[in-house]
């Protein structure tokens, strides 16, 4: 499977005619700044940095000048109204088949001019979790719930191997909080992201991975 053929053009093709998703590559892209914990800041600010100077989106998946004016907070309607002010359409989820998440984003956009779109529905997880892998997507685990995996797996590479090791009962693409992870590398980056892995954290019930730009931000 080439880097762009595979997982890239499922996403592609995945909205029903005249969704938004089919009509064009995205201009814009929301994210959530949490601080609660270093690992958050670094996923979440250092990406809006990135962003901003534009040096590894590209392809499908490729943000214009508008993609870091927008940030998502608790309450939808602001950043929603700037963004059907710039002309865009709809916004892309990646739930996977949670009922009450996916029920949850769509109350969010009632209202606001902007369709929800879920392009990887449904999917079965572990043929997607495998796809992300064959494509090129390389991450690697920064978050565990200790209550429903062990504290062992935070930090590990997101591959064959973590797929193989993972209890039974563990969505491959941590769909039910399992797991969160930080893609670093992947046929929607020009180039890998230079990370280094750092001292583990436990605050309560999770376990975190410290990761670490390689030369600073």
């Amino acid at each position: 499977m080439s880097q762009m053929s595979g997982f890239n053009r499922r996403i592609q093709r995945s909205g029903a005619p005249g969704d938004p998703l089919r009509r064009g590559t995205p201009d814009l892209l929301l994210w959530r700044v949490a601080a609660a914990t270093s690992i958050q800041q670094f996923s979440g600010i250092w990406w809006k940095r990135r962003l901003q100077r534009q040096h590894f989106l590209s392809g499908p998946y490729r943000c214009h000048g508008r993609a870091a004016t927008i940030s998502m907070n608790p309450s939808w309607q602001r950043p929603a109204a700037k963004a059907v002010a710039e002309g865009i359409e709809g916004v892309a989820f990646g739930d996977l088949f949670l009922e009450d998440v996916r029920a949850y984003r769509e109350r969010q956009l009632e209202g606001t001019g902007l369709t929800p779109i879920f392009p990887v529905w449904g999917l079965p997880t572990q043929a997607l979790a495998e796809e992300m892998i064959a494509s090129g997507l390389r991450a690697r685990l920064t978050c565990v719930d200790t209550e429903k995996l062990d504290s062992s797996f935070v930090g590990r590479e997101f591959d064959s191997a973590l797929l193989s090791a993972f209890p039974a009962e563990i969505d491959p693409c941590g769909e039910r909080g399992e797991f969160h992870s930080f893609v670093y590398a992947g046929p929607m980056l020009t180039s890998p992201i230079p990370i280094s892995l750092g001292e583990t954290l436990i605050r309560e019930r999770f376990a975190f991975a410290d990761l670490t730009m390689n030369g600073g931000i």
